[in-house]
């Protein structure tokens, strides 16, 4: 301004912006990558204090991000792993270095699940330790798919030794038979009485041939690979395995509907589930009882109000149930 107080001129001060606005917009840019990744990203402060959470956080462990923030991440603590497991974990990022691994942690609802997470520790311009960041990827399904193929490899195992025992034994009730057959020819009328014998011995081992027969074409099947089998045979083979296996106070009843007769179905995992559920119908009965397997054509409809995403055609139903008290649930399926 002049003395008279009029304008005589402008000073104008200006600042190239270019690169804050080109850090703005890779900030922007970072904040969108990690808002859509699939993986959870945690950030603490030095203490372990939440400071942000992205959506996967949320899907991951059920927490919304107004429930996490401030909060120290102890909340999703399972209590499955001891304090050592914990105080090597802080000693390794203290020390500036990351760390990796698996763990379980709890949902907000309860439940548990696996996940594997990196910590890694954030620096100022200084050197000091000023944030952690985690990453967390959810692997139950991967760990429950390792834990199936651990049970597979299990059941091949049992089921090579039992083929190479129950051949052995087979040998066994041959040579039985063998020998029972011969003695038979060579006696005469006089020996009805040994003859008796003999025949209780050639029908018990018949039933051991038997036995080891069924046996053998069960651990033979391949396990993992499904194909169409028929209800009826199946049902059948379980039932003559448990006959010989269970109490003789109990009593193995059938029911298969005439309506039902091929499944697709992993043969190996079928029988092991219903094998499973007759075990537990035999130890809810230790004074004896009624075991009765029974299967069903249902249609879609009949089981919507059980169970979710059931499509409107038809199912199988297979049940056992008992007249035992060992399970409140009734009829198991």
């Amino acid at each position: 301004f002049s003395s008279d107080g009029t304008i005589d001129g402008y000073i104008i001060i200006a600042r190239d912006i270019t690169e804050e606005e080109k850090l703005q917009y890779e900030k922007l840019k970072l904040s969108k990558v990690i808002e859509n990744l699939s993986e959870a990203v945690m950030i603490t402060d030095i203490n372990g204090n939440i400071q942000y959470v992205n959506p996967a956080f949320e899907k991951m462990t059920g927490y919304k991000i107004h429930e996490v923030l401030g909060k120290n991440p102890r909340i999703l603590k399972s209590w499955k792993h001891d304090h050592n497991f914990y105080k090597n974990m802080w000693e390794t990022i203290l020390s500036g270095k990351i760390w990796e691994g698996e763990l379980i942690n709890k949902k907000k609802n309860g439940d548990f699940y696996y996940e594997y997470m990196t910590i890694s520790p954030l620096f100022d311009s200084q050197g000091n330790i000023t944030n952690f960041v985690a990453i967390k990827r959810d692997i139950t399904e991967q760990k429950l798919f390792e834990a199936q193929m651990l049970q597979f490899q299990k059941l091949e195992s049992i089921g090579s030794i039992s083929s190479g025992i129950a051949h052995d034994f087979n040998n066994v009730l041959t040579s039985i038979q063998a020998g029972v057959n011969v003695l038979k020819r060579r006696l005469t009328e006089v020996d009805q009485e040994i003859i008796k014998v003999l025949e209780i011995i050639k029908q018990s081992a018949e039933r051991g041939v038997d036995i080891t027969r069924r046996l053998l074409n069960f651990v033979r099947r391949e396990i993992g690979k499904f194909s169409a089998v028929d209800v009826n045979d199946l049902i059948q083979e379980i039932k003559t395995l448990i006959t010989h296996s269970f109490p003789e106070n109990i009593k193995i009843e059938t029911f298969v509907d005439e309506n039902v007769k091929f499944i697709n179905v992993d043969y190996g995992q079928m029988v092991q589930a219903i094998m499973n559920l007759c075990i537990n119908a035999r130890d809810a009965m230790p004074n004896g009882g009624t075991l009765r397997i029974s299967v069903s054509n249902v249609k879609g409809e009949v089981l919507k109000n059980k169970f979710a995403n059931v499509k409107s055609e038809e199912y199988v139903v297979i049940s056992v149930s008992d007249t035992g008290m060992g399970d409140s649930r009734g009829d198991q399926r």
